[in-house]
């Protein structure tokens, strides 16, 4: 598990005779778990199928289901590098509705979960519009 991970206290109280180890990196797990130094590890799902498959293991795990936790996850930039900022909201601003469930679908695998392709019919509307 990640020192980082926002779900580790509930995981500890849910799972208190399981001995922790402290992950510093995806690949570290997998590597780990590889060499059954562990017998398992706690990511994204989504981000760790795509490593699986890179490395060519996808078939040596198995999700376990109902052991899940959500998280929220940001993107987090220096308040004062506001140029930052908006340099990458006008990238993102460049790539059409289309295009970013086209690379979604890319990482995620559940049509249900990709954030964009729930956006698909949705309206936006202006902040003038809006009153």
């Amino acid at each position: 598990m990640f020192k980082s991970a926002p779900y580790k206290t509930e995981f500890q109280k849910r799972f208190p005779k399981v001995d922790v180890v402290w992950l510093e990196s995806l690949d570290a797990g997998i590597t780990m778990a590889m060499n059954n130094e562990i017998l398992g590890f706690i990511s994204a799902n989504q981000v760790a199928h795509v490593r699986l498959v890179q490395n060519n293991v996808e078939n040596k795990f198995s999700v376990i289901k109902d052991v899940t936790y959500e998280a929220k996850i940001y993107s987090i930039v220096n308040d004062e590098n506001r140029a930052l900022i908006q340099k990458i909201q006008a990238g993102f601003d460049l790539i059409t509705l289309e295009e970013k469930i086209e690379i979604e679908s890319r990482w995620i695998r559940e049509e249900s979960d990709q954030y964009f392709q729930s956006r698909k019919h949705r309206v936006s509307i202006t902040d003038d519009e809006k009153h």
